[in-house]
């Protein structure tokens, strides 16, 4: 298959269609599935294992049966951008992609909502880079709606009426095989786009293949085009404002949990010779108070074992955890060093602070 023809949308268009239907669809019956299966391995827990209360016997066990899943927001991104590209790159021969990619966004707008609220776990704060990256791609998805649209719309196979082949003048619409060796001709050539005319010469596709190349040179040149006006007329230009958050010094941003973790935590690592702050950044941070809004949000240092799911992989309770050594069991009965079970961890990851000698 050289071109879109019927031998094609049988095939091919068939299979896309029925593809971009099973996802709209897919992410209701998966999120019924999974939350049937994650009531039935709790109650399982509640009521079997545990006798009403729970047979886990590690917190961080407790906590993966009982919070929702992760939430990755890159999967999502990639499922809508899969949508809106193959939607626009065949729509214009395909209509019905249109209908069905409204339902697979009205499905996911829905679905992610409710999940977000009722269901996934606390997502990691996001900044701006990753959705940037999504629109300046998205911008790229018109660019296939204009090519494939054109490329169809000049098909001859696809049109309904057509003028005869004269054989005379060797023009008209499609030539009939008469043998059986004979190749087909469809009269369809892709440098016909490279010519002007074919803008005034194609019907209904020229207005395509128009803002096609309007719409390439908008995005080839937008950026040196953008940056000389800015040069030039830069006073003219609105240019993003830039907002002073007015944010103190890190000390100062510290509430009292974070200040606890990291003072203690550092505590936790001298009683084995490490040393991973200065004394006077030591001391500063216990002087610190923080002002109203002021908190610094999210992690507040680079240790890793302070973001969950360094710790959670880790199975890592924090020095200042109250009660930490009964928070840890392990297996040798013997009650005395169950603290040892985190204190090596962060001894492994803190190895840089140690001599050969003190290893």
């Amino acid at each position: 298959m050289s071109d879109f023809n019927s031998a094609w949308f049988d095939q091919l268009g068939a299979t896309i269609a029925g593809s971009l239907t099973f996802g709209a669809v897919f992410p209701i019956a998966n999120e019924c599935g999974q939350m049937g299966k994650r009531t039935t391995f709790r109650l399982l827990d509640r009521h079997i294992y545990g006798g009403g209360l729970t047979g886990k016997t590690t917190i961080q066990q407790y906590v993966n049966l009982w919070s929702g899943p992760e939430f990755y927001m890159h999967y999502k991104y990639a499922g809508a951008m899969n949508v809106a590209f193959l939607t626009l790159m065949f729509g214009t021969g395909i209509p019905q992609l249109y209908p069905i990619a409204a339902l697979s966004f009205f499905v996911l707008y829905g679905i992610e909502n409710l999940m977000l609220y009722y269901v996934y776990k606390k997502p990691p704060d996001y900044d701006e880079k990753l959705n940037d990256s999504i629109l300046a791609n998205m911008a790229k998805a018109p660019l296939l709606l204009y090519a494939f649209g054109y490329w169809m719309l000049s098909n001859r196979q696809l049109l309904q009426t057509y003028p005869e082949w004269d054989d005379a003048t060797q023009t008209g619409g499609l030539k009939a095989i008469r043998y059986k060796g004979e190749a087909f001709q469809a009269e369809h050539y892709w440098y016909e786009c490279l010519n002007p005319a074919s803008v005034f010469t194609s019907g209904p596709a020229g207005s395509l293949l128009l803002a096609f190349w309007l719409y390439f040179f908008y995005l080839v040149f937008r950026s040196p085009v953008g940056w000389c006006v800015n040069k030039c007329c830069g006073k003219y230009v609105l240019h993003d404002v830039e907002i002073d958050d007015d944010i103190d010094k890190y000390q100062n941003c510290l509430d009292k949990d974070d200040k606890d973790w990291s003072i203690q935590e550092e505590a936790g690592l001298n009683r084995f010779g490490i040393i991973s702050k200065f004394p006077e950044e030591h001391k500063r941070m216990a002087d610190g108070e923080m002002k109203p809004g002021m908190h610094l949000t999210g992690v507040h240092c680079y240790n890793i074992l302070r973001n969950p799911a360094y710790h959670q992989a880790f199975q890592y309770f924090a020095v200042y955890s109250p009660n930490r050594a009964a928070l840890i069991t392990d297996e040798d009965g013997d009650g005395a060093n169950d603290e040892a079970q985190s204190d090596i961890v962060a001894i492994a990851l803190n190895l840089g602070f140690l001599t050969d000698e003190q290893i």
